[in-house]
């Protein structure tokens, strides 16, 4: 998982690394926080994750994260 763009702690790191490897990540998920510029930043790499179509994801250079990240990808709703 390319965690290259965004800042995380490790404790998310390590649920969303163990929930990709065993292809468990569930259709939704509540983010809650005191910080809603970290919760928005989260929730921008989880649609990344959803919809991107390379191997190391999310890439944030393909056409579908472009998309997510500007908040204009059609299947994804804000």
């Amino acid at each position: 998982m390319n965690f290259s763009d965004f800042s995380f702690n490790k404790s998310i790191e390590v649920t969303l690394e163990k929930l990709s490897s065993q292809n468990k990540i569930p259709h939704a998920i509540i983010i809650e926080g005191s910080d809603s510029e970290k919760c928005e930043n989260l929730a921008v790499f989880l649609t990344m994750l959803s919809v991107c179509t390379e191997a190391d994801k999310p890439c944030g250079h393909c056409p579908q994260c472009i998309k997510a990240k500007a908040q204009a990808h059609p299947d994804i709703f804000y």
